[in-house]
């Protein structure tokens, strides 16, 4: 069993380079807005936009991670085929083969074996 998190496909990484990079524009205007005003100086307004851009990324990570069926979903692929998850039948139908409604189910599912 794989206790590695699933590569984000290409949709999920053009929608995080996008909202990064959007992210770390509006940081830049406003600590540019700072430092004209006197309230930092530039080193200053740097190291606060870096870690305020770290912050927001893994926030927006957490969230998206976490969405509707997100967790289900990454455990399924974890599994990778070498065993089932069991959940109510109307999320089963919208996740991959390896969730499945009930116990009879799961005992169907190819290569696992009831325990």
């Amino acid at each position: 069993m794989s206790d590695q998190t699933p590569a984000p496909s290409a949709f999920e990484q053009a929608t995080m380079s996008q909202a990064t990079g959007t992210l770390k524009l509006i940081l830049a205007a406003g600590g540019m807005w700072l430092v004209n005003h006197g309230y930092l100086d530039q080193g200053s307004e740097t190291e606060i936009a870096g870690g305020l851009a770290a912050l927001a990324v893994a926030w927006i990570w957490v969230l998206w991670s976490r969405r509707r069926n997100g967790v289900l979903k990454a455990a399924a692929h974890a599994l990778d085929g070498n065993g089932v998850i069991v959940t109510d039948q109307a999320t089963a139908d919208k996740l991959p083969g390896n969730v499945v409604g009930s116990l009879d189910a799961a005992s169907r599912v190819p290569g696992v074996s009831a325990r």
